[in-house]
């Protein structure tokens, strides 16, 4: 019941489709042109009814050739589907519907693809050959109603496609072109007669042949503009590499005077603490010899009193020696300022320690 449902239907859907579309298919031959674009593939879309359908052909073939024909069904949602195909070429020569796929579940999601070809006959006429797809669906809520009865819902697909040239025409196509490179090979015969009997052809061609050695000459000055011009850009370009060269020279130069002012610097704080460091030498020598001087007084003083207790005569007042003071060590020496500078020096320094210039002859 459901294969002699599905038939019927299947046969008053191609009547209706037919019907629809053929005029509509008909004036479209009679427009057609061989500009007719060579897409190789077309692609319609159905969104309302939830799949699309991808028709891939040749793009170009001949007279007696077997196009090949892939035929992809991609649906959202899972329907049963069948597809018939037919040809459509020349004069308006129609082929018998071709089943390529019978009726099948295809899943949502998943797609579904058929081959089938079609020998193009060696009579074709020139013209397009069109290629038309039709679809039929059925599901539990995509069908036709007609009179009560449940129909499957079908689309068409009809892309245009290789537009083919009949082999009279490519006979006729072939012969014009002939015709046109004896006719342009008389016309070189024609002109190399007129060429040889005019003097005023041999002059210009004279002129011609000066105008050449003129181009030649022109050619090779050119030629010579072009080397200069490469002389030029290499000097450029070498004048650019030492401007590159001294500015890395600039730099590496301010780097060095930075790094001379920076040891400039560290020998000044150097130099400072150097005379720190004498300073306080001189003064820690200038200490120790005080402590000598004192410790030799005392140890002297001790031992002069010492050998006067020793020899000393009994007691009487004319005997009463009054003792002598010891002799005063000499002050140390006293600093003095440089004057170029005002670093403070030493008596016996010859050069002054922070400027380094002779302060004494």
């Amino acid at each position: 019941m459901v294969l002699l449902l599905f038939s019927k239907k299947s046969f008053l859907s191609a009547t209706i489709s037919f019907v629809l579309i053929i005029s509509l298919l008909l004036m479209t031959i009679t427009i057609i042109t061989p500009l007719a674009a060579e897409t190789g593939s077309m692609t319609c879309t159905y969104d309302l009814r939830g799949f699309d359908v991808r028709v891939v052909y040749p793009e170009s073939a001949s007279p007696s050739d077997r196009i090949n024909v892939d035929v992809t069904i991609h649906t959202m949602r899972t329907l049963n589907f069948k597809v018939v195909i037919k040809y459509m070429f020349g004069e308006r020569i129609f082929t018998r519907w071709q089943t390529i796929l019978d009726w099948t579940e295809i899943y949502a999601g998943q797609q579904k693809t058929v081959s089938t070809s079609f020998d193009i006959p060696n009579d074709i006429k020139t013209g397009q050959i069109w290629i038309w797809v039709e679809v039929l669906y059925y599901g539990s809520e995509d069908y036709s109603s007609i009179k009560g009865k449940k129909y499957s819902s079908f689309v068409d697909c009809i892309p245009p496609g290789p537009y083919i040239i009949s082999g009279e025409d490519v006979k006729l196509r072939d012969g014009y072109e002939k015709l046109k490179q004896d006719y342009a090979a008389l016309g070189d015969e024609l002109n190399a007669v007129k060429v040889e009997l005019s003097d005023t052809a041999r002059e210009l061609e004279d002129t011609k042949k000066q105008l050449s050695d003129t181009r030649f000459q022109l050619n090779e000055a050119q030629g010579k503009l072009a080397e200069v011009n490469n002389e030029l850009d290499k000097t450029r370009k070498e004048l650019g590499d030492v401007n590159a060269q001294l500015a890395k020279i600039k730099d590496e130069n301010e780097k060095l005077k930075a790094d001379v002012r920076s040891l400039n610097s560290e020998k000044n704080a150097l130099k400072n603490e150097l005379s720190m460091e004498r300073v306080k030498s001189s003064q820690q020598q200038l200490l120790i010899t005080i402590l000598a001087i004192g410790i030799i007084a005392c140890l002297g003083l001790i031992v002069v009193t010492v050998i006067k207790m020793r020899k000393k005569p009994p007691y009487s007042p004319s005997t009463v020696q009054v003792a002598q003071p010891s002799a005063v060590p000499p002050p140390p020496p006293s600093t003095s300022i440089c004057p170029f500078c005002g670093f403070e020096i030493r008596p016996d320094d010859v050069f002054c320690p922070n400027c380094g210039k002779r302060i004494k002859e």
